[in-house]
């Protein structure tokens, strides 16, 4: 994967990447990932960008 990242950028996925977790407090301590179709669904409510929001659904994925 090829990606091109400013700092900014950076800093504000590193903030909200899991923001899902304040619905499903259980994953903090438990394996799970209802969190991350939230998270999206959640930004994207508030018209967060895609390109922001996406990265709370797709942070876990582990691509090889």
């Amino acid at each position: 994967m090829n990606m091109s990242i400013n700092k900014s950028l950076g800093q504000i996925l590193c903030v909200v990447h899991d923001i899902g977790k304040i619905y499903f407090p259980e994953e903090l301590y438990e394996p799970g990932n209802l969190h991350e179709k939230f998270g999206k669904e959640f930004l994207s409510s508030w018209g967060i960008d895609s390109s922001i929001s996406t990265i709370c659904e797709i942070h876990g994925e582990w691509h090889n």
